[in-house]
C-alpha cells in the first residue's frame, strides 16, 4: 500500500527534519495538527529507520479545519491520515504506538497536561491554528509537555492570513513565546525560515 498525500507542503521541510531528528532520535512524539498525517509518518519513519527501539506519536486535530481549509473535505482528510497511519501502524508492527485526540489542541493539551504529560516530549510540532492567540496557547502549554534537552518546531513561521492581519498568523505569537521563555531555551538555525526550532534548557 502507498500512502495518500495531495499535497507536496512538507518537502521543503524534510532535509532540516532529516539532520535534526537524525541526530536526536526522540522516542516520544507529539504534534499538533496532523493533517494527513505527512509530518507524522515522515518523522516517524526517519527514527524507526535509524535505530531498533520502539517510539510513541501523539497526533493532536479537530480535523475540522480552520479558515484556510473552507473549501476542503475534511473528513476525506482525516480518512487519508486514518489510512496512512495504518500504513506505518503495520509496517513497524509493534515498534509504533499512536494516540489519536481529535479535539481542540487546548482540550487535547490540557488533558495529556492533568493525565501526568509534564516532561514527557522529547519532540513536539505545533502546526495547528493559525491564529496567534491558539498558537500562543499552543506553545506555552506544549512547553510544559517538553522534557529539559527537548526540541520543539513552530511551523508556518512565514505564512499570512489573505487579510495580512497579523492576528491571523502565527509568528506574533511565536515571537512573543520566545521573548518570554527566552531564558529556558535555546533557538537554532535549521536551515530554512519557513519553520522555527529550539531545545528546551530550563523547566
Amino acid at each position: 500500500m502507498n500512502y495518500q498525500f495531495t499535497n507536496n507542503w512538507f518537502e521543503l521541510h524534510k532535509s532540516s527534519w532529516t539532520s535534526i531528528l537524525g541526530q536526536k532520535l526522540p522516542s516520544n512524539l507529539l504534534e499538533i495538527g496532523s493533517y494527513e498525517g505527512q509530518s507524522a509518518v515522515f518523522s516517524t519513519s526517519l527514527i524507526l529507520d535509524m535505530q531498533l527501539n520502539s517510539i510513541s506519536l501523539t497526533c493532536i486535530d479537530t480535523w475540522q479545519g480552520a479558515r484556510e481549509h473552507m473549501h476542503e473535505n475534511m473528513k476525506s482528510v482525516e480518512e487519508r491520515f486514518d489510512y496512512n497511519m495504518r500504513i506505518s501502524l503495520k509496517k513497524y508492527n509493534n515498534r509504533l504506538s499512536l494516540k489519536k485526540i481529535k479535539n481542540k489542541s487546548c482540550i487535547g493539551l490540557s488533558r495529556l497536561y492533568a493525565a501526568g504529560g509534564e516532561n514527557k516530549y522529547d519532540f513536539i510540532y505545533v502546526d495547528g491554528s493559525h491564529d496567534a492567540c491558539d498558537v500562543l496557547f499552543d506553545a506555552v502549554a506544549s512547553f510544559k509537555l517538553l522534557q529539559v534537552n527537548g526540541l520543539m518546531c513552530f511551523d508556518d513561521f512565514l505564512w499570512h492570513s489573505g487579510d495580512r492581519n497579523p492576528l491571523h498568523t502565527p509568528r506574533l505569537a511565536i515571537e512573543s513565546f520566545i521573548s518570554c521563555y527566552r531564558e529556558k531555551i535555546f533557538l537554532f538555525d535549521s536551515g530554512q525560515s519557513r519553520q522555527c526550532w529550539l531545545m528546551k534548557t530550563a523547566l
